[in-house]
C-alpha cells in the first residue's frame, strides 16, 4: 500500500484521501467529549432541557469543537510543516484552503445555530475561538501560559457554550467552576502532549514546556494541574445539586475511574521520567482523554437523564476504540511510530500477563 492511500493505516487503502485527511483532522479520539461537555454545561444550569435542546447542544458543541480543529491545523500548518510533515495539511492530503474553508463552515453554522437560541452564546464563542487563534498565533510558544489558554478556551469553552445554549441568560456561577475544571483538564492533556516531541516542537519554533525546562520539570507541572483539576471537581461535587444515592453512587464510581486514568497517565510518565518515549507520552495522552469522557460521564449520572447517559456510554466506548488503535499516535507522530507504540503495548500486556 503506498503513502499516497495513507501506509499503515487500517482500511486507508478502501477510503478516498480526500476522506480520510478529513476524518484524522477531526481527531475522534477529542472530538467524541466536545459534545459531552456542551451537556455537561446544560445540566449544570440546573434547567431540565427538552430532548430536541439537548440534540441540538450536542451538535452544535461537536461541530464548533471540529471546527476549532480545522482552524489550529490551518493556523498552525508552517509549524507542522517543520515539525510533523505527516499531518493531513502538509502532507498534501488536505489543502489549505479546504481546511480553512471547512472551519469557516463549520464556525458558521455553529455560531447561527447558537444565535437561535441565545445570542449571548456568540460572546462565549468569539472570545472561545479568540483564544484558539492566539494560541495557534504566538502563545504556544510561551508554555504553560499557551497549554492554560487552549485548555480554558476549548473545553471550558465547550460547557460555557453548551450552558448558554440551553439557558436563556449568562450561565450561573455553578458552570464556570465546571468550565474551570474542564480547562484545566484540558491544559493537562496539552501538557502531556507536548512531552510527544520535544525535538520537533523545538524545531518549529514552539517554546513549550519541555523545551523551555526539560522533562522533569514538565511533569511537576502536570502533577500540580492534576491536583488543581481535582480540588475544582471536589468543589463542583460540594456545591452539586440533590440527587438519589443511586446517582451519586454512579458519580461517584464514575469519578473514580476517570481519577485512576490520569494517576495512571502520570505514573507512566513519572516512571520514565529520565528515558521518556514518544509513545509513553502518548500513552499518557490516551488515559488522561479516556478521563475526560468518564468525568463527562460522572456529571451527567450526576444530573442527566437517561439518553445523555447513552452519548456519553457511546463516547466512552470510542475514545476507547481509537486508544486501542493507538489513533493519537498516527496524528501526533505519523505512520511510521505507530508500530512502536502498538509493540510497547503489546509488551505491556504480556508483562501484565
Amino acid at each position: 500500500m503506498t503513502e499516497r492511500h495513507g501506509r499503515g493505516t487500517p482500511g486507508a487503502g478502501r477510503v478516498p484521501r480526500r476522506v480520510l485527511a478529513h476524518v484524522r483532522t477531526w481527531r475522534v479520539y477529542e472530538s467524541a467529549s466536545y459534545g459531552l461537555l456542551g451537556l455537561v454545561g446544560a445540566y449544570t444550569t440546573g434547567s431540565a432541557p427538552g430532548t430536541p435542546l439537548l440534540v441540538s447542544v450536542w451538535a452544535l458543541c461537536t461541530l464548533g469543537g471540529i471546527g476549532g480543529a480545522y482552524l489550529g491545523d490551518y493556523l498552525g500548518r508552517d509549524g507542522d510543516a517543520l515539525a510533523k510533515p505527516h499531518r493531513p495539511i502538509p502532507s498534501g492530503a488536505l489543502s489549505a484552503r479546504r481546511a480553512r474553508t471547512t472551519a469557516a463552515l463549520c464556525v458558521t453554522v455553529a455560531a447561527i445555530g447558537g444565535l437561535a437560541h441565545n445570542w449571548r452564546s456568540l460572546i462565549a464563542l468569539a472570545v472561545a475561538y479568540g483564544l484558539h487563534m492566539a494560541y495557534h498565533h504566538r502563545l504556544k510558544a510561551y508554555g504553560l501560559v499557551g497549554d492554560l489558554v487552549e485548555g480554558m478556551a476549548t473545553l471550558g469553552g465547550l460547557v460555557l457554550w453548551g450552558a448558554m445554549v440551553a439557558h436563556p441568560s449568562w450561565p450561573p456561577p455553578a458552570v464556570w467552576l465546571v468550565a474551570c475544571a474542564a480547562g484545566l483538564h484540558g491544559t493537562l492533556y496539552n501538557v502531556l502532549l507536548t512531552l510527544t516531541d520535544p525535538e520537533g516542537d523545538r524545531r518549529a519554533g514552539w517554546r513549550t514546556l519541555p523545551v523551555r525546562h526539560g522533562v522533569r520539570a514538565t511533569l511537576l507541572v502536570a502533577t500540580v494541574v492534576e491536583a488543581c483539576w481535582i480540588l475544582a471537581v471536589v468543589l463542583t461535587w460540594s456545591s452539586g445539586h440533590a440527587t438519589t444515592p443511586a446517582r451519586a453512587a454512579a458519580t461517584g464510581l464514575l469519578l473514580g475511574a476517570a481519577l485512576v486514568c490520569d494517576i495512571g497517565a502520570l505514573r507512566v510518565s513519572l516512571e520514565r521520567r529520565g528515558a521518556l518515549r514518544p509513545w509513553h507520552a502518548l500513552d499518557a495522552a490516551q488515559r488522561n482523554l479516556l478521563a475526560r469522557v468518564l468525568a463527562c460521564s460522572a456529571f451527567l449520572a450526576h444530573l442527566a437523564d437517561p439518553g445523555p447517559l447513552a452519548l456519553a456510554a457511546g463516547a466512552t466506548v470510542l475514545v476507547a476504540a481509537c486508544n486501542r488503535r493507538h489513533l493519537i499516535a498516527r496524528y501526533e507522530l505519523g505512520p511510521a511510530h505507530a508500530g512502536p507504540a502498538l509493540a510497547g503495548s503489546g509488551r505491556r500486556r504480556r508483562r501484565r500477563g
